[in-house]
């Protein structure tokens, strides 16, 4: 017994000793999680167009039925999308490399970074690259999703001469079918209709820029675009020839606090007060909802 504790008083005292000695981390230096450095082993790629070579990609509106379950409402609205036919052959290829948005406004990246893996497919097998942006979501769109080569499915796109199309997800970025986000107009904002937009979205490219042709569509999404991905090839098999989910939640459970945790501890990192002060907040309103008259406010 002596021995384990001069033993364990011994390594102690050199942790003690190089604990104390140990300068600050540097700040080039990356955090690692089992291993691996956050956000994989890519460095984050800017928010803008300056990596996309000029005319590499091109934008456009697609005029999306408000409700695709509902032939007496009338409603449209202009989903935003953007493309990229660099890498695509139309003498060789019907390949059709569609990102799916998701909760943003969508980034040219997707569709003109041609480091990107699926754009080098584009590029070898001459496919289209399309990108359309979720109805709902967003006021500002960057171009790095189409335009930055060193995307991997940018890539692929290369190398399969493939074109890229990215589609922006309505309610976010430019794809707004309401002016504002009210409890009313939110009736439209549901998985259904979501997958509807992306079904008639490639029906609609189809005929505008393939003359009618029934491409070969593959589908690229990660996290939740990863999960439409999943969901767009059970709901329209038939829409496209694949999809590559990365990532997706398709196992949800609603008590779920694991992201409020993460997003507890970047408040921390950014600023202790402003994580008082959520904290503050949330102990008032549990404290309120155990009275009638605070719930009424």
């Amino acid at each position: 017994m002596l021995k384990f504790l001069l033993i364990f008083g011994f390594f102690g005292t050199i942790l003690a000793v190089e604990g104390s000695g140990r300068s600050p981390r540097p700040s080039h230096i990356p955090r690692y999680v089992f291993g691996r450095p956050y956000h994989g082993f890519m460095s984050h790629l800017e928010d803008s167009v300056k990596d996309c070579e000029s005319g590499s990609y091109q934008e456009g509106y697609l005029l999306q039925p408000l409700d695709h379950f509902n032939s007496s409402n009338s409603g449209m609205w202009p989903e935003y999308y953007q493309y990229n036919f660099q890498f695509y052959n139309s003498s060789t290829s019907d390949l059709v490399f569609f990102m799916l948005g998701g909760e943003s406004a969508i980034g040219a990246k997707w569709v003109c970074q041609t480091s990107y893996a699926y754009l080098q497919w584009a590029k070898q097998y001459g496919a289209a690259v399309f990108q359309a942006e979720h109805r709902y979501f967003g006021k500002t769109i960057g171009a790095k999703w189409v335009c930055q080569t060193s995307v991997a499915y940018l890539q692929w796109a290369k190398q399969y001469g493939a074109a890229v199309f990215q589609a922006e997800h309505r309610y976010f970025g430019k794809s707004k079918p309401k002016p504002d986000q009210s409890v009313a107009n939110l009736q439209w904002f549901t998985p259904e209709q979501i997958l509807a937009d992306y079904n008639y979205f490639i029906s609609q490219m189809n005929k505008q820029y393939f003359g009618g042709k029934q491409m070969r569509w593959v589908l690229f999404g990660g996290s939740y675009p990863g999960s439409l991905t999943a969901w767009m090839r059970i709901a329209y098999p038939n829409a496209s020839i694949g999809g590559l989910s990365s990532s997706s939640a398709v196992n949800l459970w609603v008590d779920y606090y694991g992201y409020a945790t993460n997003m507890q501890k970047n408040y921390k990192k950014q600023s202790s007060s402003c994580a008082m002060n959520i904290g503050d907040g949330f102990k008032k309103i549990q404290s309120m909802s155990y009275s009638e008259a605070g719930r009424a406010q």
